[in-house]
């Protein structure tokens, strides 16, 4: 009645009821439910709240007591958080704590002292741990990506090579309308290509197998496109 009168809410009442006077430790029930309330991040700063003021209240052992066994308690569930949360005041509160006169008190204190360091170690490492794992995943793809471009036949290779260094590159001269030829000739002199209009470009500057202007500027295709136009005239005669 005491604790409903003094405006606290239903998780502040359950932890003050687990953190009495009385000479009994904390009920199972009690901590197990306080333990699934700390999942959520406004009730875990109740219940830390209350855990904060019990363990200050150096005119009361069994307050003292109780709160550290509630705190061993919702570490085991919940420590990530709770370390994070504890870390600013707990080790103030230990320090004083561990002269206290009561002997388990003392106990208490100082396993949770070891606990909370080594909680605090443990993650530090973990997440070492896990960024070496990402750094050698992502060397292992690259390894794997090596391979694979080993395994290739040099044609693929030259089309991969190709490729990157246009993305990489961009010319704003390689940019093709849906009416432009697709396939550019490189020169080879055994690509086939779907324009129409085969010309030299008037500009002398502009490299062989580069499209400007909706035309295709390669002179050996030319060549190619008047002697075939002879070989028809040729047959039909």
């Amino acid at each position: 009645m005491k604790n409903i009168l003094a405006g606290y809410s239903y998780v502040e009442i359950l932890a003050r009821e687990a953190t009495c006077s009385d000479m009994n430790d904390p009920a199972p029930e009690m901590m197990t439910e306080l333990a699934r309330l700390t999942l959520d991040n406004f009730k875990m700063l109740q219940v830390m709240n209350v855990i904060k003021t019990r363990l200050g209240d150096l005119g009361n052992s069994r307050h003292i007591y109780k709160a550290a066994k509630l705190l061993d308690y919702l570490f085991k569930f919940n420590g990530d958080k709770l370390v994070e949360y504890s870390s600013e005041w707990w080790y103030d509160k230990a320090v004083s704590l561990l002269s206290h006169k009561d002997d388990n008190i003392r106990y208490v204190i100082r396993d949770l002292v070891v606990k909370v360091t080594e909680w605090k170690r443990m993650s530090y490492w973990k997440n070492k741990q896990l960024e070496s794992r990402d750094n050698n995943s992502q060397t292992q793809f690259r390894i794997v990506d090596a391979l694979k471009y080993q395994m290739m036949s040099p044609d693929t290779q030259g089309m991969i090579l190709k490729s990157e260094v246009l993305h990489v590159q961009s010319p704003k001269n390689l940019r093709l309308s849906e009416n432009e030829c697709q396939f550019p000739c490189m020169g080879s002199g055994n690509e086939t290509c779907s324009a129409r209009n085969v010309s030299r470009s008037p500009r002398s500057d502009t490299p062989p197998g580069i499209l400007k202007k909706g035309k295709v500027s390669d002179t050996r295709l030319t060549k190619k496109a008047r002697f075939s136009e002879d070989e028809r005239q040729l047959n039909r005669s």
